[in-house]
């Protein structure tokens, strides 16, 4: 079963018999359906009757604009739509396309989505090129059961990377604004790994830090939505960077073992931002991944860290040995974790 998308305008579920007389009368129009491959014209109820069945076992949703059926969207072998013409130039397409393809993309595992559309509907094209899609190899020549005819088309992929680049994830607090970190934060980043306070309390960078260092990883760092990200903390009202904070899992997802780790620049410690940000990147993982737990570590003579972990939810789970890249000798260090039922059952 489809789930239900809501956008400002938009309600996107799933296609009922109840809508084929509304959806006949809109897709019945040649200025329509001439852009469209399976759409036959004249469209009758049988015709939709037929798609009622494919809907059945195929991502298929009824667009409706303020409450009123104006199209469908689907994303089966190929990612397509379709509006009603008194429905055109109010936006729709965009703010409907936006929204499955963002709900497609949080699954860490999404598939890459292929569309396509046919030349001499450019705005189709240009609408799928904001939203990431790129042309792959030549034109086809799919028949167009509307047109009778083969028509010239362009194929279109959008890949998950794509897709997380030009859409990046923003997370808010009530006092932060969590971005992907990127080459363009790489100073900010810098200015609050360099502190000896903040290396010391990290297993993974060392002191002293050069800007190199950051930069190195900056690029080599791609954002995927799927098994690691960085975040820089931003507070909201002034854009100033006060933290990071990041999470992995060495098995890309596949397996329980997700971790995450955080920093906060000294000047801003005691204002509970690291708290902030781990309630908000523990949600964001929960609702993305099948994890059943989150793992966070801290060396023993940083209390602080654990302070933090436990008004978030996390359990010590283990006690042992680590050695930091700033250290660089053995620290007596605590794991804590957090568990999807107790991460839910807080919300």
């Amino acid at each position: 079963m489809l789930d239900i998308i809501e956008t400002d305008r938009l309600r996107l579920r799933p296609v009922a018999a109840t809508d084929r007389d509304e959806l006949v009368a809109l897709i019945n129009d040649y200025e329509v359906s001439k852009w469209l491959t399976r759409v036959k014209y004249p469209y009758t109820a049988s015709d939709f009757d037929e798609f009622l069945i494919y809907a059945g076992q195929n991502p298929q949703w009824i667009i409706e604009y303020h409450g009123t059926v104006a199209g469908c969207i689907g994303l089966d072998g190929e990612f397509g739509y379709w509006l009603g013409q008194s429905f055109w130039g109010k936006g729709i397409v965009p703010e409907a396309a936006y929204a499955i393809l963002s709900d497609h993309f949080k699954n860490p595992r999404a598939h890459v989505v292929y569309s396509s559309y046919f030349l001499g509907n450019e705005k189709s094209g240009a609408i799928l090129a904001r939203l990431g899609f790129s042309p792959i190899g030549a034109t086809t020549q799919p028949h167009s059961l509307a047109q009778g005819q083969s028509v010239e088309a362009q194929p279109m992929v959008l890949t998950p990377e794509q897709w997380h680049f030009l859409h990046p994830p923003i997370l808010e607090t009530a006092d932060l604004r969590l971005e992907i970190s990127t080459l363009a934060t790489v100073q900010e980043n810098y200015e609050i790994l360099k502190h000896k306070k903040v290396a010391w309390d990290l297993g993974t960078w060392p002191h002293p830090l050069e800007l190199s260092d950051v930069m190195d990883r900056a690029r080599d760092f791609r954002w995927r939505g799927a098994w690691n990200g960085n975040f820089l903390m931003r507070l909201k009202h002034s854009g100033q960077a006060v933290g990071v904070i990041g999470f992995y899992s060495p098995t890309a997802g596949r397996r329980d073992d997700m971790n995450l780790g955080y920093a906060v620049h000294p000047d801003h410690w005691g204002c509970g931002y690291a708290t902030q940000a781990v309630n908000a990147v523990a949600a964001f993982v929960f609702d993305r991944y099948d994890c059943a737990s989150i793992s966070a570590d801290f060396f023993d003579d940083n209390p602080a860290s654990g302070r933090v972990l436990e008004k978030c939810g996390f359990k010590v789970v283990a006690h042992g040995q680590a050695t930091g890249a700033a250290r660089g000798f053995e620290t007596p260090d605590t794991t804590m974790q957090l568990q999807r039922q107790q991460a839910q059952a807080a919300l």
